[in-house]
């Protein structure tokens, strides 16, 4: 504990009134388990630079600052770490529901994505859309964030059933958001038309 405390007290840089105070100015007290660092300091005005290094001799970098306003000072500094380990994104980590907003032909949706552990779309809720028939399709998730893959929805028009494919390329930011683009084709047999969408996400996808 000496040489914890010693590296610490190496660390306290009083910058007091008009740069006149000197190290025997501070005193570190104590250090507890919680990592509240705690010191006494004569002098009353400036303000002082509580730092941080690899070793004793090592390049001092500061992790916070006080002002000088007292004798007595607690300050928290880092005390735990941790590594953690992930063998990486899994289709599994797209189970859930989502969000996201986008426009198709000039209309405006908001949609949400249910999909099961196997990436498969489950549930789709098409705000503003045309009534559904059906839906389906799978994504895939790869082990760098990537989300590939097509799902499909289809609705009822007048020239008989209507298909939207939409490709997803996104990429995972964190458990509860995908960055990238939805885009899409649309497809009637019957009226023998088909075409591009065009882009359909214009946000994150979020859960």
């Amino acid at each position: 504990m000496r040489i914890i405390r010693s590296a610490i007290a190496s660390a306290l840089v009083g910058v007091c009134g008009a740069m006149q105070a000197h190290s025997q100015d501070i005193v570190i007290t104590a250090l507890d388990s919680n990592g509240r660092l705690s010191w006494s300091n004569s002098a009353s005005a400036g303000y002082q630079s509580i730092q941080w290094a690899p070793s004793l001799t090592g390049d001092w970098e500061r992790l916070t600052y006080a002002s000088c306003a007292g004798s007595a000072y607690t300050a928290a500094v880092p005390m735990f770490y941790r590594v953690l380990w992930s063998p990486g994104w899994r289709v599994g980590d797209l189970e859930g529901t989502w969000t996201n907003t986008g426009s198709i032909m000039s209309m405006n949706f908001t949609n949400t994505w249910t999909f099961d552990a196997n990436g498969y779309l489950v549930g789709f809720v098409w705000t503003n859309g045309p009534p559904l028939l059906s839906f389906g399709g799978q994504l895939k998730v790869l082990s760098s964030g990537g989300v590939t893959g097509t799902v499909y929805a289809v609705h009822a028009s007048q020239y008989g059933d209507e298909t939207y494919f939409f490709t997803w390329n996104g990429q995972f930011e964190s458990r509860n958001a995908i960055t990238g683009t939805v885009s899409g084709t649309w497809m009637n047999p019957g009226g023998g038309g088909s075409g591009y969408i065009g882009t359909y996400s214009q946000g994150p996808t979020t859960k």
